[in-house]
């Protein structure tokens, strides 16, 4: 039996699975999806996909290799701004539809008891959410033909928009999560939507059943801290999951064709260096800092990296610069700021507790007395007891 299975084409393998698997047809591929003028390679859409750039094209093949397979269904897209991240949710979004439509009882394939399926999408404000998403895809049911002419009695769908404190999705089994623009959320109220949307969606989808239809999308541009990215691809499955943010450059190549090739190299930063543009002859080994972390900046966004080195990384490169749970929270530019502050008492101060004329306050008063009225303040003590 394996001999016979193993001889057979790749597209009579998706005929068998999809025959085992209780689908009326075979799904059509992402690639049909948005060139295929029947579905949404229309003018007002994807126009035979040349409204999407070719980095996303490659990248939407790994992670749908086929009709019927999601490689990668935990998704995290970042990076620069203007590079098409919503577009490629949306065509994922349309790709989970697709795929349930051609299954002829979606919760029997799925292995779900009869229930209503859902995609939610949280965005920082919910209006967006149901201008970009929601009403998008309800569009796209009337303007496609492929879309409008398909039917399926077993399947119920619904499109649940949310802020970031919502709880969209009770009673459904949501089968598609998009959480876009998740930095802008705020550290805690990001890593609570995400942490409770990935329960969820793992709670009730098997890998088997997630890997034939939906996905599990953060979509957001680089801010100040990027916790709730990291905190989930610290947590999600490496093998299921794609972690991609590329700078502008590299998704719209053509855009630099003035630099004609030509780069600079900007140090991206660590705890121990802050970012930086490097000296014209930077030679590796002249600094002790991660070769990884220098990038090769087209020529021609010199003037925009030396007016503002940071909002450059973070809108043009797609690199988060800071971290909320770091030990300096917020970005670079604080620690900097800080950095210049002059330590109006000495680090090492001595004490004797027996003397009862010599107290702490004394001492650093002349800090306290520089803060305005009203000021919280936290005093931490690194406390030693010596005898003798």
């Amino acid at each position: 039996m394996d001999k016979q299975y193993s001889s057979l084409t790749e597209h009579e393998k998706i005929l068998v699975f999809c025959k085992l698997n209780g689908y009326s047809r075979i799904p059509p591929s992402i690639e049909q999806i948005y060139t295929d003028n029947y579905m949404l390679g229309g003018e007002k859409y994807f126009n035979g996909g040349t409204n999407l750039f070719d980095f996303w094209k490659g990248a939407l093949h790994k992670i749908y290799p086929n009709e019927v397979f999601t490689a990668k269904p935990y998704l995290v897209l970042g990076g620069a701004v203007g590079i098409g991240k919503s577009t490629v949710s949306r065509l994922c979004l349309a790709n989970t539809y697709s795929r349930l439509l051609c299954m002829k009882n979606p919760s029997k394939t799925l292995g779900l008891t009869p229930k209503p399926l859902s995609a939610v999408i949280y965005h920082k404000s919910e209006e967006t959410a149901n201008n970009e998403f929601r009403k998008w895809f309800y569009n796209i049911l009337k303007d496609s033909p492929y879309f409008r002419n398909s039917y399926n009695p077993n399947l119920k769908f619904n499109i649940i928009t949310s802020g970031p404190r919502g709880s969209g999705g009770l009673g459904s089994d949501v089968i598609q999560y998009i959480i876009s623009e998740i930095n802008f959320f705020g550290p805690e109220i990001a890593q609570q939507v995400v942490s409770t949307a990935l329960i969820r969606m793992t709670s009730r989808f098997s890998e088997d059943s997630i890997v034939k239809a939906g996905t599990f999308i953060l979509d957001s541009s680089a801010k100040d801290n990027s916790d709730a990215s990291e905190w989930f691809l610290e947590r999600a499955d490496s093998r299921l999951t794609w972690n991609c943010k590329p700078a502008h450059y590299e998704v719209r190549p053509n855009l630099y064709a003035k630099s004609e090739g030509k780069t600079f190299k900007v140090y991206s930063g660590d705890p121990k260096y802050p970012p930086q543009i490097l000296p014209e002859d930077y030679k590796d080994g002249d600094l002790e800092i991660d070769p990884d972390k220098i990038l090769n900046v087209p020529i021609q966004l010199k003037t925009e990296f030396r007016t503002n080195l940071i909002r450059s990384l973070q809108d043009l490169c797609g690199i988060s610069v800071g971290s909320s749970d770091a030990f300096f929270p917020g970005g670079i530019e604080n620690i900097i700021k800080c950095s210049t502050l002059v330590n109006r008492i000495p680090e090492v101060i001595t004490i004797d507790f027996y003397n009862k004329e010599e107290r702490i306050r004394d001492i650093i008063e002349p800090m306290i007395k520089d803060l305005s009225v009203g000021r919280a303040l936290w005093i931490g003590l690194d406390l030693s007891a010596s005898m003798g």
